[in-house]
């Protein structure tokens, strides 16, 4: 593997000449603190500046009085790097003077980049304006947007700074060993060393090593990594389905536990090998056809791998200093020549040099992996993750892509204490996928997802615990014991599961399992709301009892989903009463024609673009109503412009509790003026004001375009429900009957709607020539453009309903609330 050092690289490809060199880290005193920058058309592919333009996202952190090293992504799959020339950040602007090398990739040659941005400040800690810059030495010029990032506190209580040399670290830290040897004495203790003998894989192994001081633990160790022959990281045809990376995470996790009883000479040849696998798996993901977009089955197994593997290696072996660009021999020594280059090669040089300085004269290249990891796993936090914790793929692709960074996020956070982004991403996936659960009294829980992997895992929990908000950890304590078949102290070694576990996750149930954490329900400590904005899910609980709680669920499909995903921007669901009430697909493969929205069946549309939230409330009980602009989904695609496609991600965030004032809006551009727009309204009520634990109004509003067919899909035979509703249309209105409960729906909209229930199977087809494959079944509605539908849900009979007024200006009266659209929203009345 060949290391470059940063100064040697930018310095020989930067060409922007010119101007003297000017001081650096020239900020205001009060600045400390992180920013994101987007450079819209600041490279462009191609020879010259009228090839495709392509934005560039780019990271700026400045701390204990220094700019450190840029980083950014954008343009390819490469990780760019480059340095502050010059920064001035305030209250009213910012000035920013960069220079960058934008990395290669397997397709796409980098090359040096200077940039020159300056914005004036929009709002607290937000920035507008423009920058001007130099790429493959032609001139670049367009809109910059910058915002100051949230804190990123240490987030370890009493955190101990990672010392020199100091192992173990990614499981647990050194100085905690005794602490675990202490609850080694403990039921829990004795369990897990029972169970940590009989997995007898590299993982335990090298736990024992520490717990037990047996030397022979970690001999075992070593002869099982010996008999790979070198193959410490296989890969192949199975990579996609989660079969590469595990051999390569028990390979670090042994050299972290067993390294100080291992042979000088086996300890050098292994990481040799662990940092050439480690660079491969950087750049290569194992397999012909693999996805290497961040959100992928096939970017987090081998990057999230060799990013684990960086941890255990970085800052143990030696290099030699950097060296000055005035010492550097031959063409590049020419190249440099004088004025602006020379100047920003030595500030590079500054750079990896006190790099090289903090971590104790550390190896430059084994550095730079440890680096360009930490940096491709924000880009799958924040890109493939998104705030809220929804990792977007289809099937089991989401649990397969994000179950190394996972591992990861919460290794980095126990080494540097504090976590790798400054957003509640990654740290919010498993109290996500909680939301999404019914933990039913005596009975199996009821699960119901929406694109993505919902439920709750005991082997995700035990990795991702330290990693959860406090808030939290009571709630996911209390699941994890429900799960496991904990009731009381006597029987919490059942936490380790029956039968043979895995090494990883043994590790992780004994070092992470809080024996002084009292557990807490998660009525007592969990949000009725949570609100995932980058990706656009939404859900709204009407409690936690464990038996009847509704769970309401809007996926918006607010960005781009770069890896399998379904074309269902503006579906929902609904659970409760024990029942699902709406249901759609929830495999990997899917289509439009299987979600419950409108379809256009006679015109051509962009059924797999984003939707737009517009409006987006919720209640204290749990209710919640929400809009969505779904004008991009009902334009054919020659009216969307390209730049749609390449929407960054990284803006989009929120708080989990939902806020509108802070709701952040969509960063796609508005469609150009086509001949179809589409609007979709949702609310949920859960407060018993129309005499029904649940009362759910939708709103569909769509002009131009042929024929609509609204839908709303239902459990059918043949699907894993455990039942499947009796269904009963009744003029303007249907029923959906599981015999102990009922939903009724009502239309308002359109007027002389007609109603009808469907087998749809086989083969359906669409405009284009494309063939939906599969069977549905549905409630359909169709006669007009505008589509008002108020159902409640209840045991017993439902609510008389009433309608005044006709199409969207109708009023519902529903006992003793109303409903009505006021053009933007549903609005809920006494």
């Amino acid at each position: 593997m060949k290391h470059m050092y940063r100064a040697a690289v930018i310095a020989s490809v930067l060409a922007a000449p010119g101007a003297a060199a000017r001081a650096a880290d020239r900020a205001p005193d009060g600045f400390c603190g992180e920013l994101e920058v987007i450079l819209t058309n600041a490279l462009f592919y191609g020879d010259t500046p009228e090839g495709k333009p392509a934005r560039l996202t780019l990271h700026l952190e400045r701390r204990d009085g220094k700019w450190r090293d840029v980083w950014g992504s954008g343009y390819n799959r490469g990780i760019h790097t480059g340095l502050v020339e010059q920064a001035a950040v305030g209250p009213d602007g910012l000035r920013l003077e960069l220079g960058m090398l934008i990395g290669g990739d397997r397709w796409l040659d980098g090359g040096g980049a200077t940039y020159t941005v300056e914005a004036k400040s929009t709002a607290p800690g937000r920035f507008e304006g423009t920058f001007q810059g130099q790429w493959r030495g032609s001139k670049v010029s367009g809109p910059a947007r910058a915002w100051v990032k949230p804190p990123r506190p240490m987030r370890v209580e009493g955190f101990v700074p990672l010392k020199s040399g100091e192992h173990p670290r990614i499981l647990f830290r050194k100085h905690e060993l005794e602490d675990l040897k202490a609850k080694l004495r403990t039921p829990l203790g004795r369990a897990y060393l029972e169970r940590a003998k009989a997995s007898d894989d590299l993982v335990s192994l090298g736990m024992l090593h520490q717990l037990t001081g047996e030397r022979q633990y970690a001999d075992r160790a070593k002869g099982q990594i010996e008999a790979f022959g070198g193959n410490i990281a296989p890969g192949g045809q199975g990579a996609g389905t989660g079969g590469v990376g595990h051999r390569f995470v028990t390979v670090a996790l042994a050299y972290d536990l067993c390294l100080d009883a291992w042979p000088e000479a086996f300890r050098q040849k292994l990481v040799k090998e662990m940092a050439h696998m480690a660079h491969i798996r950087q750049v290569y993901l194992a397999v012909a056809g693999a996805n290497y977009d961040p959100c992928s089955n096939f970017y987090g197994p081998a990057t999230g791998s060799a990013a684990i593997n960086t941890l255990a290696l970085y800052g143990d072996a030696k290099g030699p200093a950097p060296k000055r660009p005035d010492e550097l021999a031959g063409a590049l020594a020419r190249k440099l020549g004088g004025g602006r280059e020379q100047d920003v090669a030595l500030r590079a040089w500054q750079i990896d040099r006190r790099e090289w300085e903090e971590t104790n004269a550390a190896d430059p290249g084994i550095t730079a992996l440890f680096l360009k990891a930490r940096r491709q796993m924000h880009l799958h936090y924040r890109i493939g993750v998104g705030d809220g914790g929804f990792q977007a793929e289809t099937g089991a692709y989401a649990d397969i892509g994000s179950w190394y960074p996972l591992v990861y996020a919460a290794a980095h956070r126990r080494i540097f204490g504090r976590d790798v982004s400054a957003y509640p991403d990654i740290t919010h996936l498993v109290p996500r996928r909680m939301m999404q659960v019914v933990f039913r009294e005596g009975g199996k829980d009821l699960v119901q997802k929406v694109n993505s992997v919902a439920g709750f895992r005991p082997q995700w929990c035990a990795a991702a615990f330290p990693l959860a908000p406090a808030a939290w950890q009571p709630a996911l304590l209390w699941a994890w014991n429900r799960a496991m078949g904990v009731t009381d102290a006597a029987s919490i070694p059942n936490i380790l599961g029956q039968g043979r576990q895995n090494g990883l996750y043994l590790a992780h149930a004994f070092v992470n399992y809080p024996l002084k954490m009292k557990p807490a329900h998660p009525g007592q400590v969990m949000p009725l709301t949570w609100q995932a904005a980058t990706l656009g899910y939404y859900c709204f609980r009407s409690g936690w009892q464990g038996r009847d709680e509704f769970i309401s669920q809007v996926f918006v499909k607010a960005s781009r989903i770069r890896g399998w995903n379904h074309p269902n921007a503006g579906t929902f669901r609904i659970l409760g009463l024990g029942h699902k009430w709406v249901v759609g697909v929830d495999e990997r493969l899917g289509f439009r024609e299987q979600e419950p929205v409108v379809l256009l069946p006679n015109d051509r549309h962009t059924a797999g673009a984003c939707g737009r939230v517009t409006f987006l409330a919720a209640e204290p009980d749990g209710s919640g109503r929400l809009t969505v602009d779904l004008d991009e989904v009902y334009a054919r695609l020659d009216d969307i412009p390209e730049a749609k496609a390449l929407a960054p991600m990284a803006q989009r965030r929120g708080p989990v509790k939902i806020d509108v004032a802070r709701l952040r809006p969509t960063l796609l551009p508005r469609k150009q003026e086509g001949p179809i727009t589409g609007l979709r309204a949702v609310a949920f009520d859960y407060s018993g004001l129309s005499g029904s634990p649940c009362l759910v109004a939708l709103v569909d509003r769509i002009r131009g375009g042929k024929q609509k067919e609204w839908r709303w899909q239902v459990a059918r035979e043949g699907t894993k429900e455990e039942l499947q509703p009796q269904v009963r249309i009744d003029g303007g209105s249907f029923v959906l009957d599981y015999g102990d409960a009922s939903l009724k729906g009502h239309f308002a909209a359109p007027a002389g709607v007609q109603v009808a229930h469907h087998h749809k199977g086989a083969v359906l087809g669409s405009p284009g020539g494309r063939q939906f494959v599969g069977g549905v079944r549905c409630v359909t509605a169709a006669g007009g453009d505008d589509f008002f539908l108020v159902a409640t849900v209840q045991r017993g009979d439902p609510p008389p309903a009433r309608i005044e007024g006709r199409g969207l200006d109708a009023k519902v009266t529903i006992g003793n609330r109303t409903v009505r659209f006021d053009g933007e929203k549903i609005v809920f009345g006494p």
